[in-house]
C-alpha cells in the first residue's frame, strides 16, 4: 500500500495539483527522499523537473525550501533541474521566490542542453557567465563553465550568447582544458564560426564556401 509520500510523488509527476494539496494536508512531506519511481529527492525538485509551476507554488507555501539540494555528488537544486529541462517559466518563478541563480551553476545545466531562452533568463537575473560547475558530470573532469559544456555539445547559439555576455573561453577545467581547446577540436563548422577569433583562416574559408553555395 502506498504511503502518503509515495502518493504525493505520483501526484506531482502527473500534475495533479488538488490531489497534492489534499495529501499535504494529510501529512505528506515536502522533503520525501529517494522514493521508488519519484525520480527526485524532494517534492519541489520533482515539480520543477516536470514543469508544474502551480505545484511548485503549493509546495513552497507548505514549507518547501526553494534552495534545498539533492544529496552529493549532484547537489542539484530545483532551479538546476528546471534549467536543465528548459523550463524557463519555472526558472523565473523559482528565482522570484528566492532561488539562488548562482548556486550550483544552473546556467551550466541550461547551456549543456542548448536551452537558449533559459540561458537568456538566467543571465538576465545575474547568473555568473564564468562560474564553474564542480559536480564532475563530464567524465570526472569537473570545473567546466557553461561555455565549456555548450562548446563540447555543439550548442553554437548558446556559445554565441555566452560569448556576447562576457564568457571567457580561456578558463581551464580540472584537466586544464578550455572552451577554446574544445572549439579547436570541434568538427562543427558553426562552432568554428562562433569562435572565429580562433580560426582566421578557417573563417575566411567558411565564408567563401557559403558564398559559393549561395
Amino acid at each position: 500500500m502506498y504511503s502518503v509520500d509515495e502518493r504525493l510523488a505520483d501526484a506531482i509527476r502527473l500534475g495533479r495539483t488538488q490531489e497534492c494539496e489534499q495529501l499535504l494536508l494529510r501529512g505528506a512531506s515536502v522533503r520525501f527522499r529517494k522514493l521508488e519511481g519519484s525520480g527526485c529527492d524532494y517534492a519541489l525538485h520533482s515539480a520543477a523537473y516536470y514543469g508544474f509551476i502551480d505545484i511548485c507554488e503549493l509546495l513552497l507555501n507548505h514549507g518547501a525550501d526553494v534552495n534545498d539540494e539533492k544529496d552529493p555528488p549532484y547537489n542539484l537544486t530545483a532551479l538546476n533541474l528546471a534549467a536543465g529541462c528548459g523550463r524557463t517559466e519555472v526558472c523565473e518563478f523559482l528565482i522570484n521566490r528566492g532561488a539562488k541563480v548562482n548556486r550550483f551553476a544552473p546556467l551550466f545545466d541550461a547551456a549543456r542542453f542548448g536551452f537558449f531562452d533559459t540561458c537568456v533568463l538566467l543571465l538576465k537575473y545575474g547568473a555568473d557567465v564564468n562560474s564553474t560547475d564542480k559536480r564532475n558530470f563530464e567524465n570526472g573532469d569537473g570545473y567546466w563553465t557553461a561555455l565549456h559544456t555548450a562548446t563540447f555539445y555543439d550548442k553554437h547559439k548558446v556559445c554565441k550568447l555566452l560569448l556576447e555576455n562576457g564568457a571567457d573561453d580561456g578558463i581551464p577545467n580540472r584537466k586544464g582544458e578550455t572552451a577554446a581547446d574544445f572549439a579547436k577540436k570541434s568538427n562543427n563548422p558553426e562552432i568554428k564560426n562562433t569562435f572565429k577569433h580562433l580560426f582566421p583562416f578557417e573563417r575566411r574559408l567558411y565564408l567563401l564556401c557559403l558564398s559559393i553555395a549561395n
